[in-house]
């Protein structure tokens, strides 16, 4: 099993090594630690080298955040740290949280400057999308020229299709066995465009508890029972799309 996608550091997580030692004691092949702030990136960092060949990590600016941090200054710094993660991400568009027109319109233009850097440093990238689906899909159409995973996408499977044609992954998490979106993207699409994630420590399929890395096998069971297939063929397509996406 891999964990496509989680923020297993602290503040979010107190006990990240504890956490990530969990996973790999139960045998998980990998896990993908993602920073949404250029500040949690040495955290992560880190953790990856007391984890070597098991943790993963990617280098994020979360689109929340556009108005509190300086994306240019960010982009040097991610410059500095190219060679030491595996995709550009979580990047993308946030209307949940960011409800200004001008606000949403500078987000675009921060997006479009990540897509920019992962082709220069051909780094795949994992996409926020949350209530900004259709705009992320038709940004990424014009823009994108490497691999894209849609991480947690909660569009609809109109949408979801599209992102299909266009050959994008979307990554289904942990809380797929209770949140109708994602059981209706499962059920309609092939299985060979999933990976899984728990986004830890949220989604988690046990309402009141943190999610954890090692939960990932909740949404594989899930997926296994929408799509009517045996657990071990989605732990097998989504480990081989995930080692794809991110080429470990």
């Amino acid at each position: 099993m891999i964990d496509s996608h989680c923020h297993v550091y602290n503040p979010w997580v107190k006990n990240p090594v504890q956490v990530i030692e969990r996973a790999k004691i139960s045998g998980m092949a990998a896990v993908i630690n993602s920073s949404d702030m250029p500040e949690e990136f040495p955290r992560i960092l880190q953790l990856k080298q007391q984890f070597p060949g098991f943790l993963h990590v990617t280098y994020g600016f979360g689109p929340s955040r556009v108005g509190q941090l300086d994306y240019r200054e960010a982009l040097v710094d991610a410059e500095k740290y190219v060679d030491d993660y595996v995709a550009i991400g979580e990047i993308g568009l946030d209307y949940h949280w960011i409800k200004e027109s001008a606000l949403r319109k500078f987000q675009a233009v921060v997006f479009k400057h990540w897509l920019n850097f992962a082709k220069e440093h051909e780094r795949p990238v994992v996409i926020h999308s949350r209530k900004a689906e259709r705009d992320c899909i038709e940004i990424l159409a014009k823009n994108v020229e490497v691999p894209v995973m849609l991480h947690s996408f909660a569009g609809n499977v109109d949408l979801a299709r599209q992102a299909l044609d266009l050959g994008y992954f979307i990554s289904i998490p942990t809380s797929v066995v209770e949140r109708k979106v994602y059981r209706r993207i499962v059920r309609a699409l092939p299985l060979e465009m999933f990976m899984v994630e728990t986004d830890s420590p949220w989604m988690s399929p046990m309402r009141g508890q943190k999610n954890e890395p090692l939960n990932v096998k909740y949404a594989i069971e899930e997926i296994a029972k929408l799509q009517e297939v045996e657990p071990i063929e989605v732990e097998r397509v989504t480990d081989r799309n995930a080692r794809t996406f991110y080429r470990i």
